[in-house]
């Protein structure tokens, strides 16, 4: 390879499939953002010092403790809020959307993980979709969303998942896949 690197152009958040521990998955293709944070324990320093002077130091490294995503999102995805945060979805009869209930305020609801696959589109020049980068992270746990109302934009809202991985388990893998899964 004479040590050129690899390039990727990715662009875009393509799809998110959120995947509970049944296996039921929640996709939406709506985000217009997804920021996903690597949380890390920075590695400490020990050093001797005898009157004033460094001796010896040891530089421990860091290590990745998880992942903080946050998507931004233009439309309200009920089922998708109710695995972040709990709740109660209210379905009329037909079968349609009638209302949402998040948990009572002060209260600590009981949240299933869920894995998290975030796809993104690698292009070319001629910026048609050649493959998707898919990003995995497991064992998620969703966070109180933001809500945001403002005049002449649409609704917007913040969803916030954290991932830790288990022991023995990778924060999150990078894979690169030939299509959109069909969800």
């Amino acid at each position: 390879m004479n040590g050129n690197v690899l390039e990727k152009a990715l662009t875009g958040v393509a799809l998110v499939v959120l995947t509970d521990k049944e296996g039921k998955q929640y996709s939406f293709s709506t985000a217009t953002r997804a920021n996903a944070k690597v949380l890390i324990e920075s590695g400490r320093r020990t050093e001797l010092i005898i009157k004033g002077v460094l001796k010896a130091q040891r530089q421990f490294d860091s290590t990745i403790k998880g992942v903080d995503i946050e998507f931004q999102d233009n439309m309200f995805l009920p089922e998708v809020v109710a695995l972040l945060q709990g709740g109660t979805i209210v379905k009329n009869s037909e079968g349609n959307f009638a209302s949402y209930t998040p948990p009572v305020a002060g209260s600590k609801p009981e949240l299933d993980n869920f894995d998290v696959d975030i796809y993104t589109e690698e292009t070319d020049t001629s910026g048609l979709a050649l493959r998707y980068a898919k990003l995995s992270l497991p064992n998620g746990k969703g966070e109180p969303i933001e809500l945001g109302f403002e005049d002449d934009r649409f609704f917007s809202a913040k969803y916030i998942v954290k991932t830790a991985p288990r022991a023995g388990e990778a924060p999150y893998v990078i894979e690169m896949v030939d299509e959109l899964p069909r969800v």
